[in-house]
């Protein structure tokens, strides 16, 4: 039988993502859901986007790293003249470059100065074509997945109406649900920073999925919605 997991956060660990995909035994029946935060800090954010790329049944949301990441390489990626360089060094791109390399952009920037221009181009088309968020509903169960949360809420907002910068880089109050008939599935903050655990995190209407699959004591967290069961790597 088809079962359909989530997972969050997996900032280049492509090895440990490889390993998950083992575990929980995936097949191509099967369909995935990675909540952002692909690339950055880990060792081989593009060859896990590559993959990513590749899959069918997988479907990626956009998260603040590739957020950054997208939105500078589109204003860098472009040759420097004399007749355009005040256009295109300005200090906003500037300033973005700064914080996407401040956090952990640079791993992913030096694996994709590699790449040649078709690959770079299937890379950013990629990234742009990352979804916002999905509504997934398992038998009475309704989930709403995004990356971070939901920036300026209003419960009768549609959520077509949220802007990117409004879904990837909000910080929740668990305490407080969004939703009164959906639960909020999130990646972006550490389950370490919520309640101390490399775990996922469930409060009433949130549950969180980032525990820290990059940093030494956190871990890649994988949730099945069909079984409610938790693996992790």
């Amino acid at each position: 039988m088809a079962k359909t997991y989530v997972m969050a956060d997996i900032h280049g660990e492509y090895r440990k993502f490889l390993k998950m995909l083992d575990l929980i035994e995936f097949s191509d029946e099967d369909l995935l859901f990675i909540l952002g935060d692909m690339i950055d800090r880990g060792p081989e954010p593009i060859e896990l986007l590559k993959d990513l790329s590749m899959r069918h049944n997988i479907v990626c949301l956009l998260g603040n790293h590739e957020y950054m990441a997208l939105k500078t390489l589109k204003q860098i990626d472009v040759e420097i003249t004399e007749e355009n360089w005040r256009s295109q060094l300005t200090m906003e791109v500037m300033q973005g470059f700064y914080d996407w390399m401040r956090n952990g952009g640079e791993v992913t920037l030096n694996q994709y100065r590699k790449l040649d221009q078709e690959e770079k181009d299937g890379i950013k088309e990629f990234l742009e074509d990352l979804e916002l968020y999905e509504v997934v509903r398992k038998g009475e169960e309704t989930y709403v997945l995004v990356h971070a949360g939901f920036m300026n809420f209003s419960s009768d907002r549609p959520l077509d109406d949220y802007t990117a910068v409004e879904l990837v880089f909000e910080r929740p109050d668990y305490s407080k649900p969004y939703f009164k008939k959906a639960i909020t599935v999130s990646g972006h903050t550490p389950t370490l920073m919520i309640h101390d655990k490399a775990e996922i995190y469930h409060s009433p209407g949130h549950i969180v999925l980032d525990c820290g699959a990059v940093y030494p004591d956190g871990r890649l967290a994988c949730l099945c919605l069909d079984t409610k069961e938790e693996f992790y790597i």
